[in-house]
């Protein structure tokens, strides 16, 4: 009987460590899902001191109530974080009020918001800018 189960078990065995070598390259290739490099590196605060662990994470607002995770820990609008009090609590930042002054944390510290005007010109597939007009088409 021991001998009817030994081709098996060395085939298994085989294709165990040929799984085994294939797997190995796959370890080696980078994650297509991981976010760039920039976006998980450390960031320094813009005025060059050390932000003592606030970090804004997330903003949570609803009709009737505010709220930030900052550092790890969900802190509502009146609510205390590392000797600083949540005061105001908008889409893209928060201010802390404290012994230390105020402080506002922003939820993407390197991104500055730009306003765009409208333009009226309407772009042309030949290159030329053409005007709209009042019925929606442009004038050439």
């Amino acid at each position: 009987m021991a001998h009817a189960l030994m081709p098996s078990c060395l085939a298994f065995c085989a294709a165990l460590a040929v799984a085994g070598a294939m797997a190995a390259p796959a370890e080696m290739l980078p994650d297509p899902t991981r976010p760039p490099a920039m976006l998980l590196a450390p960031t320094v605060p813009a005025d060059g001191e050390s932000d003592g662990g606030l970090v804004l994470q997330s903003v949570l607002i609803a009709p009737h109530h505010r709220a930030a995770v900052i550092g790890g820990n969900l802190v509502q609008q009146g609510g205390r974080v590392r000797g600083y009090t949540l005061t105001q609590v908008t889409e893209t930042e928060v201010t802390l009020a404290g012994a230390g002054g105020r402080r506002t944390l922003k939820l993407f510290p390197g991104i500055q918001k730009k306003l765009v005007q409208a333009s009226s010109e309407v772009p042309d597939p030949r290159g030329r800018s053409r005007e709209a007009s009042s019925t929606g088409r442009s004038k050439p």
